[in-house]
């Protein structure tokens, strides 16, 4: 890119940092001139942030197939070193079988043991690490050098130095480093030579197949870049995750590219860097247990464990801390939902929890001081104003929460928001009232005080399902359901505003 920079800042008169470059113009810019004297040139204006962050996951996705392919071609013995084992092996073995000519199936069945289990084995074993530590493997200098300028780019993307990321990274290099893994990762094959004479030795039929590539689909998804101040929502018309940017105030949408259709009513989460989706229905009265990661490097939903009940209009609640998911309530084929379960992360597997008092789904719930869950208000063939809590421990059960008859403004409402304000107080708001009528009220709830007073009213009515809302510094801000467009309310003003955007 061509342009002149100083520092960083941008050349107008405040000399602020630059945040975009316009290739229009040939010219890095600040977010004032993008606005001010640039916004024509929209099309052509790149975010230098996001851009380098792209690069970024790129880059460490490579590095991570690197790593993953070194560490396995380590275990193998390097390729001119095989023939020679393999030879000393064998000639070991015939000398153990000539001691043993008496009885034949004896000889064979002891020498495979001994081959096996004795200190034949250990010697090879031992070889092996040896050659494996002295061996210069190319994939190991990649991944050095694809750690460095991850290592270097991290630190100019946290200094805003957008101009000298931008001038590390590009496209041409990303396609050769990949195409010198895959050039290097197909030379592996080669070293199940050995593995197969290994198998003659035993003179048994041993099927053994290994597909090199076959590891690059098995990287992980990255959890390492920090995921910038932003709320998801899944689009199931279009089958995409829109993501608003709370930083550039910009709302990016990304096609999810899998066979799999987003159902109706399904719930998502977003928890320890990653976004899940799950449950759901259809049509056709089909509810499901499908359960997905969500792959943002890939743009496709990658399958987890299912869960052990269908359930659609459920709530989901996120626990940082133990890494795990709880499943609240919902709607099956059975009807309205008492049930509950969680998912452990690490583990991929689904257990049951604690039962509901009261069923319901299309409610909301929250965390409060990572150890007490609340499910409030939502729908069983009326719409609900109850509310209920789970304290996390062994043995522990759902318990109604009382709330006082004097100080409680909350009417039955389903599909509400809901995000923790303080310790001890709950922000709810919109939602479906009865006769589903969209609703603009808001509400807090005091679970000490066991209160619940009136707040202030949103910008606008508006419903939030399967929409995440998430407070970042002393404002709250929420994906609207019926109307589309970003909900913020600023906690120290007690004012509601409304970003409109175009109905994703």
């Amino acid at each position: 890119m061509e342009g002149r920079l100083i520092e960083n800042l941008c050349g107008c008169k405040d000399k602020k940092q630059v945040k975009a470059y316009c290739q229009k113009c040939k010219v890095y810019i600040c977010s004032d001139c993008h606005v001010t004297k640039h916004y024509e040139h929209d099309p052509e204006i790149i975010d230098l942030a996001e851009k380098c962050t792209r690069f970024l996951a790129d880059y460490q996705k490579l590095s991570r197939s690197a790593s993953l392919m070194a560490d396995r071609r380590q275990v193998h013995i390097r390729d001119e070193s095989i023939e020679h084992i393999v030879e000393e092996l064998k000639a070991r073995v015939l000398k153990e079988k000539e001691t043993l000519q008496k009885d034949i199936n004896k000889t064979t069945d002891v020498t495979v043991k001994y081959m096996m289990e004795g200190p034949l084995i250990q010697e090879f074993i031992r070889k092996k690490a040896e050659l494996a530590d002295k061996s210069d493997d190319p994939l190991l200098k990649i991944k050095a050098e694809l750690a460095a300028a991850c290592k270097q780019l991290l630190h100019d993307i946290s200094e805003n130095k957008y101009e000298s990321a931008d001038k590390l990274i590009s496209a041409e290099k990303l396609k050769e480093y990949e195409d010198e893994i895959r050039k290097l990762t197909s030379a592996s094959v080669k070293d199940l030579d050995f593995i197969q004479e290994i198998h003659k030795l035993k003179q048994t039929s041993v099927k053994y197949t290994y597909d090199p590539m076959a590891v690059l689909n098995m990287i992980k998804v990255d959890t390492q870049i920090k995921k910038p101040n932003r709320v998801i929502q899944f689009d199931r018309e279009r089958n995409a995750l829109n993501i608003y940017n709370i930083d550039t105030q910009k709302t990016v949408v990304t096609t999810v590219n899998s066979g799999f259709m987003i159902p109706f009513r399904f719930m998502s989460i977003e928890i320890c860097n990653n976004v899940y989706l799950n449950g759901g229905d259809n049509d056709h009265g089909q509810f499901f247990k499908s359960h997905f990661l969500y792959d943002e490097l890939r743009g496709t939903l990658l399958p987890r464990a299912n869960m052990l009940e269908a359930r659609s209009r459920h709530a989901l609640v996120g626990i940082e801390e133990k890494q795990c998911v709880y499943a609240i309530g919902g709607e099956s084929s059975e009807g309205v939902l008492r049930s509950c379960e969680v998912y452990d992360i690490k583990e991929d597997v689904w257990r049951p929890a604690a039962k509901l008092n009261e069923a319901r789904c299309g409610h909301a719930t929250c965390l409060i001081s990572g150890k007490t869950i609340y499910a409030i208000c939502g729908w069983n063939q009326d719409y609900l104003g109850s509310v209920e809590c789970l304290e996390l421990g062994a043995d522990k059960k759902w318990e109604t929460v009382k709330l006082s008859k004097k100080h409680n403004s909350l009417r039955p409402l389903q599909a509400p928001g809901l995000c923790v304000l303080k310790e001890s107080e709950v922000l709810i708001f919109g939602g479906y009232k009865e006769g589903e009528e969209l609703s603009k009220e808001s509400h807090v709830l005091d679970v000490k005080a066991l209160t619940v007073v009136k707040g202030k009213e949103l910008a606008d009515t508006e419903a939030f399902i399967s929409s995440e809302v998430k407070k970042v510094g002393d404002k709250i801000y929420a994906f609207g359901y019926a109307k589309a467009g970003i909900h913020v309310y600023d906690i120290a003003k007690e004012e509601w505003s409304h970003i409109a955007q175009e109905k994703m």
